[in-house]
């Protein structure tokens, strides 16, 4: 198992470093080609979309086979060949294309990793957020030399990078192994198509993603005027996601004291770690400032990541668990990325970035008071039971 262990480590520290390689300046390379803001800002929409289908697409599809690895290698493959493609492409029109169908074969990818890990390891979540820890080492390590290479000999270089990353990660594939699930297993889990999305505890966590998503991605689009506001500028950006990464992997690690508590309390911390991060933003008068609260944003991703996967465990069957996390990721990161984009950029161009951040923050207080009146009728349920000396049943933990 030790084996098994490391090869894991090395394939999200792989995995994550050819996310890091390329896939960030693929838009910078769209508009260094002459391609308009609006016509790239397209292109970004549109892949949202594709990744959207890519985590409901792919997860599905490992269910019904029973096998993340399998997926994994074919869109992992597939992503190296498609990125290629796109910095070959020269026109608008197959630059559009590719770019939406690599998010479709890139939006699954950290999903169908981590559903083949937690098999592995009995869904074990304190082995798994060391493990995927590694993943913020090897994005923090290739987005800043990526950076370095663009500036000095050209996009080409970053998209070889890439590649070779994504060899190397194929290669770590075969000789690791995959838990199956059992035929027992199978016959207990129940329930058909989505039916997972019925259950109360599992679509009450989608909302709360969707809501602490939308507070924090506006931040990630304007972080460069939130730098230039400062007298920062694009090697500041660099630094700001590598210090960002650094606390997020620490943080992997930090969690572990929050375990005890239930999911909707981890997630009233992690409310108050962005509205912190926010007003740090807003008063921010030097760029240490910036750097603080984005050590902020960054760590939070550790304590939602291996939380999204608890509740998948406890609440979704077997059989639907990588597709229910895809959905849920989705959700995290590209629905209310694409939710908030109907907003950001009107409220920030009409009424300024201290604006934007304050509608942010309104957002961050109302997922805190949902989770406060989760917590509310949770204790009033638990009062009542005891009254009535009734028993939780056996998988029904509270959220």
């Amino acid at each position: 198992m030790r084996k098994e262990l490391v090869r894991f480590t090395l394939l999200q520290l792989f995995l994550y470093a050819f996310m890091g390689a390329f896939t960030p300046y693929m838009i910078a390379m769209g508009l260094d080609r002459g391609f308009s803001q609006t016509s790239v800002s397209i292109a970004v929409s549109f892949q949202m979309i594709c990744v959207l289908l890519s985590n409901v697409f792919w997860g599905r599809l490992a269910d019904w086979l029973q096998s993340s690895k399998k997926i994994f290698i074919l869109t992992i493959a597939m992503c190296g060949v498609i990125q290629i493609l796109l910095y070959f492409s020269r026109g608008f029109g197959s630059f559009f294309c590719i770019y939406g169908l690599f998010g479709f074969m890139n939006g699954a990818v950290g999903v169908l990793l981590d559903s083949w890990l937690l098999r592995t390891i009995s869904y074990d979540i304190a082995v798994f957020r060391k493990i995927r820890s590694a993943g913020s080492l090897g994005y923090a390590a290739t987005i800043a030399i990526s950076g370095r290479l663009v500036e000095s000999v050209g996009y080409g270089s970053a998209a070889l990078l890439s590649g070779v990353l994504v060899a190397v990660t194929i290669a770590l594939c075969f000789g690791t192994g995959e838990v199956r699930m059992p035929e027992t297993a199978k016959k207990d889990c129940g329930g058909k198509g989505m039916d997972f999305l019925k259950s109360p505890v599992y679509v009450t966590w989608l909302i709360l993603l969707l809501l602490i998503g939308i507070a924090t991605s506006p931040v990630g689009n304007m972080k460069i005027v939130i730098l230039e506001r400062v007298g920062a500028g694009a090697s500041e950006l660099g630094i700001d996601g590598l210090i960002g990464c650094a606390a997020q992997f620490v943080m992997f690690f930090l969690v572990s004291r929050l375990e005890k508590y239930s999911p909707v309390i981890r997630m009233m911390f992690i409310c108050l770690c962005v509205m912190l991060g926010l007003a740090l933003y807003i008063a921010a008068g030097n760029v240490v400032m910036v750097y603080a609260a984005s050590m902020l944003f960054y760590a939070i991703f550790s304590i939602i990541n291996p939380s999204t996967r608890e509740i998948v465990r406890d609440h979704v069957p077997l059989q639907h668990q990588t597709a229910a996390t895809g959905i849920a990721d989705a959700f995290s990161n590209n629905v209310s990325t694409m939710v908030a984009m109907l907003y950001s950029g009107a409220v920030s161009d009409r009424y300024g970035i201290n604006m934007l951040l304050t509608v942010c923050m309104y957002f961050a207080l109302l997922t805190m008071l949902i989770c406060f009146g989760l917590l509310i009728r949770n204790s009033g349920m638990r009062a009542g039971r005891r009254g009535r000396r009734l028993r939780r049943p056996y998988g029904q933990a509270k959220i």
